[in-house]
């Protein structure tokens, strides 16, 4: 018969067996931080619980990909960069083995992962990932999809950032085109690329046609999300 102490040092070695599936669907609920100080606290508290306790392959793949996008979300709100693209890639390594569809869950990532590595300054990984994500968008809902659009957008601002500006633009005004053209005036595919052009110019310094396009994304803003919004100020 084993030593007790050694079944209490492997079980405290290995925390994640003792986690079962509504256990970590409870740390995974814990709202994103705001103003309040105690929910900011308890957010970052989940995310390194359900991290450390939630990623047993004993457990359901949502909850494993979950547990790693939380805890790499707290980290990159953190500044811990490394750390949140270090997650956000084991998530996808995860998904990736994964059969059947798994495109809704395989977008949040991608998204995420994006953004680290931009702040990274990763360009490559940035790149493919985004552009990994656009084409998964139009593949899913379609090539001038509202989706797709987004994804576009968001490929145009990974350009921007490492100062691809002809590509950057290229892309912000096919996804104008198509936005103008199959979603009408107010439509939030239209805000966010108008909203990308004026990231760019804002970027290159050209501060008059930057006003313009924040302005055109102000009006092209749907009117219940711009209730929204001011609801919150």
């Amino acid at each position: 018969m084993k030593s007790l102490f050694v079944v209490a040092a492997l079980l405290l070695a290995s925390p994640s067996v003792l986690a079962t599936d509504a256990q970590c669907r409870q740390l995974l609920m814990s709202p994103m931080p705001d103003q309040d100080d105690a929910k900011a606290e308890a957010y970052f508290d989940d995310a390194e619980k359900v991290y450390r306790d939630c990623r047993s392959t004993n457990l359901p793949m949502d909850v494993r990909v979950q547990a790693l996008v939380k805890y790499g979300t707290a980290k990159h709100l953190r500044g811990q960069t490394q750390a949140a693209i270090q997650a956000y890639r084991q998530a996808l390594e995860i998904l990736d083995g994964v059969k059947g569809d798994q495109t809704q869950m395989l977008l949040e990532v991608l998204d995420r992962v994006v953004m680290a590595e931009n702040d990274a300054r990763l360009r490559s990984d940035a790149i493919a990932h985004s552009s990994r994500a656009l084409s998964l968008r139009q593949a899913k809902f379609g090539k001038d999809s509202q989706e797709a659009l987004r994804g576009m957008v968001t490929l145009a601002i990974v350009h921007a950032t490492f100062e691809d500006y002809d590509k950057s633009e290229s892309l912000l005004r096919t996804a104008i085109r198509t936005a103008e053209k199959t979603c009408g005036p107010e439509c939030d595919a239209l805000a966010f690329a108008y909203s990308g052009m004026y990231a760019l110019y804002s970027t290159l310094g050209k501060e008059t046609e930057a006003k313009k396009y924040d302005e055109m994304a102000l009006n092209a803003t749907p009117p219940s999300r711009k209730r929204t919004s001011q609801g919150k100020d």
